[in-house]
């Protein structure tokens, strides 16, 4: 996980706050979680009580609302609010590019650190159950071409599996943007070893 260090130094400081977002704001907490050596991918799948996306499999996070100071206190808030995860509890590392959903939410995905096993509380409003992707999984498999039906509409998209759950759309663009930062930083790692 020597990764980890060098994505800190690149995501932070890579943050303006949006100004005149013509986009619904939303924000999520990517949380890398430490257990024995490995790392994984903190991810909840929503209960079929909530309003929109149900049974999706998602990253904790919603709408902006007015009394968040920041977006990453929606991320932080609500990570709280859906799975018990503290800002106490996390080391936040940086931010990733925002990504756009076909509803017109912009998401804003914060990564952050933090120690497994953890004691999840989840919201039984939202939150159906916690899934946890193997970082190692996502960086050797990547994301296939999948094919997932919403309402009538058959939408083509990238997508990977975890514990028989398809991770799909703006949460798998989101893991995508992860990947690509990581395996940059493994390269570059690498291409100096070389030359040294």
């Amino acid at each position: 996980m020597d990764w980890i260090k060098s994505l800190k130094l690149q995501l932070q400081n890579s943050h303006v706050e949006p100004q005149g977002e013509t986009h619904k704001v939303s924000s999520v907490l990517l949380c890398l979680g430490r257990l024995e050596g490995a790392c994984y991918i903190v991810l909840t799948k929503r209960t079929q009580l909530v309003q929109t996306h149900k049974g999706q499999v998602s990253l904790p996070g919603g709408l902006q609302e007015p009394n968040d100071a920041t977006l990453l206190h929606t991320a932080l808030r609500e990570s709280e609010e859906e799975i018990g995860i503290k800002p106490a509890n996390v080391e936040v590392l940086g931010i990733l590019p925002p990504v756009d959903t076909l509803g017109r939410v912009r998401i804003y995905p914060w990564v952050a650190l933090m120690d497994l096993p953890f004691s999840f509380q989840l919201s039984p409003r939202e939150v159906e159950k916690v899934l946890l992707l193997p970082v190692d999984e996502l960086l050797s498999k990547g994301l296939s071409n999948v094919k997932v039906r919403v309402e009538n509409y058959d939408v083509q998209t990238e997508g990977i599996y975890c514990d028989q759950e398809l991770i799909w759309g703006a949460t798998a663009k989101i893991l995508k943007y992860l990947r690509d930062k990581v395996l940059e930083i493994e390269s570059n790692a690498r291409k100096q070893n070389e030359s040294a």
